[in-house]
This record gives C-alpha cells, structure tokens and sequence, in this order.
C-alpha cells in the first residue's frame, strides 16, 4: 500500500449536476504524484479516476457538454530537495468522459492553477503561469478553433493567477512572487486583459497592486450570478482560516478591495482555495488542509458555504487513505 501524504493545490466543477474535485498527492509534495479525481455521490466523495504518475496541478474544466482535466506533466524528480519545475514541465489536456486516452499537449514550461472562466459563446478563459518567467498566462478555448495564448509581461514576478469578469471586462488576480517584500508589497496584483483582432490576439495591461493580502498560498476568484466577484484568501500571516469576501473596485484607492463576509475557520494551516458553485446554487471551496498536522500530511477539504455566503454549512475530507486502489 502506497502510503499518500501529500495532497495539494485542488479544482472543483461542476458536470452535470455532480461536484468533480480534482488535486495530486504522492510520497512528497513533486515525488512520484499523481493527480486523483474524487466524485461527490450523496455525502461521499468517491475516486473517479486517476492520473499517470507524474501529473499535477490538476485544473477541471467542461466544455461541449463534456469534462476535462487540464494538468502539468512533471518528468523529472527532485535532485538535492530542488525541483527544476519549469525545465520538466509540460501542460496536458485529457477528456474525462472519453474511455480513450485521448491526452494532448497545450503548452510547455507552463503551470495551470485555477478554475477558468466561461463566456456567453461558449468558449473559455484558462489561467496558467509560466515558472520559469515568473508570468501569467490565458488560453483562450473554443471548439473548433484554434487556442490562443496570451502572455502578461508584467513587471512584478506573478504566478498562479486566477480569472475574474468586472463591468464586462476580463480580469487576472495573481499572487505576488516578489522574494523580498516590503509590507505594502504583500499584496497580490491584478491585471486587465482584452482580445483584438478577432480574437486571435490577447492583450495585457500591466499589473497592479490590489488590497487582497497575499500570504503566499494563492487566491481564488469567482462570479456568481448577481454579478459580484467573490474572492478566497488567507487573511491571517501563519496561513490558518480563509476569508470569502466580495472583491470590489474602489474609485478612492484605485484598485481592488476585498469587502469581507464570511471567516471560515478551518482551525489547521489551509492553503490553495479553488471554487465552485453546486447544482443548488451553493459555493464549494475546496482547500488543501493541514488537519492531520504539517509532518504528517496534508488533506483535501471541501467546504459548502450557504447561499448567502453567511454560513459553512459542511466540511468533508479526502485524506490519503482514501486514494489506495485507484491506480
């Protein structure tokens, strides 16, 4: 029995009325992992499929009415405790509901992150970032057409963006990759980006410094439908709880601001919150969580939080245990 111990960087979506959660674990964090895809049935989460060894940061994603799994490929271990990540990566794209393998290449020196956002013509927007570079990056995805990448130059390093939709406007928020910030540098940073010619270019403008904190384990971003931007983040230095709040544009301060509404206290470290709503129209937050204490390994955690964002009406976890025989 493969003892799993570290389970990392989570996506959620919703498919056909199901909760799909996606996330890797292996012997350490980079070390011979896989990415495991749990399906909620009723109460429980049960293994739907796993990934060849190697993959990681795992994204899913539905389109034409089918699911997805967009994840990097690692092929090469740690040597020295260093993992040379952006030389032994490359991004993958695999139809969950095809019986075939049927995986094919997006991108190299690449890392997907978080949950895409989708478009009235039924084409989508997947954040990504590039290691190496220490840049965002976007897909645009439609089928039948070409993909399209566009590339955030900015002048701060940022990685693990996440995509939002403000005043009919496209949106990354990234976390700040800066090595030695200042206080008013632990913010993460934000940027507009548009498409041009026909959608075959997408431009950027550069980033910004927002008022969301930035403690170092990413942020995750959503729109519901009222049209508010909600936002995760790790509010407390030491990277215990998570804080929903709504992200709103102050015209005083110029830049994004997180309005507050709901602490929710996972009592352990918790750390790369992705998001999602259920088919009851509930936000799910799943989370990587240090329930079973930070030399012991990790857990995938999904929080329900009630429809008025008041109230974490459920917490369930995937712990390691949960994976064996599911190769």
């Amino acid at each position: 029995m493969i003892e799993y111990k570290a389970l990392h960087s989570a996506s959620n979506c919703l498919f056909q009325g199901d909760i799909y959660v996606a996330f890797y674990a292996g012997e350490a964090e980079c070390v011979k992992q896989k990415v495991f895809i749990f399906k909620k049935e009723k109460s429980k989460y049960k293994l739907f499929k796993a990934l060849p060894e190697g993959s990681g940061n795992p994204v899913l994603f539905t389109m034409a009415g089918q699911l997805f799994c967009c994840y990097s490929m690692f092929t090469r271990p740690m040597e020295n405790n260093v993992f040379d990540l952006w030389r032994t990566t490359y991004t993958t794209i695999t139809n969950l509901t095809s019986a075939e393998d049927n995986s094919t290449l997006l991108a190299t020196f690449n890392c997907p992150r978080s949950n895409p956002i989708y478009l009235e013509d039924g084409a989508l927007i997947l954040p990504s970032y590039d290691e190496e570079i220490q840049r965002g990056n976007v897909f645009y995805m439609k089928p039948g057409e070409r993909v399209v990448k566009g590339t955030c130059m900015s002048s701060v390093p940022v990685i693990q963006p996440t995509a939002f939709k403000f005043q009919n406007q496209n949106f990354l928020l990234f976390r700040n990759f800066e090595r030695n910030r200042t206080p008013e540098h632990s913010y993460s940073l934000f940027a507009r980006f548009a498409f041009a010619a026909n959608n075959s270019r997408i431009v950027f403008t550069d980033t910004k410094y927002t008022k969301v904190p930035n403690n170092n384990e990413s942020v995750a971003t959503i729109n519901d439908t009222d049209g508010n931007v909600l936002v995760v983040y790790n509010a407390v230095v030491g990277r215990r709880d998570l804080t929903l709040a709504y992200l709103e544009y102050s015209e005083e301060e110029n830049t994004f601001v997180p309005n507050p509404i709901l602490k929710i206290n996972t009592e352990d470290r918790a750390s790369y919150p992705n998001v999602c709503f259920n088919s009851q129209g509930q936000l799910n937050i799943c989370y990587t969580s240090y329930n079973r204490g930070i030399n012991e390994g990790s857990s995938i955690a999904m929080a329900t939080i009630s429809k008025n964002y008041k109230k974490v009406l459920s917490t369930k976890f995937i712990n390691g245990e949960d994976l064996n025989g599911g190769d």
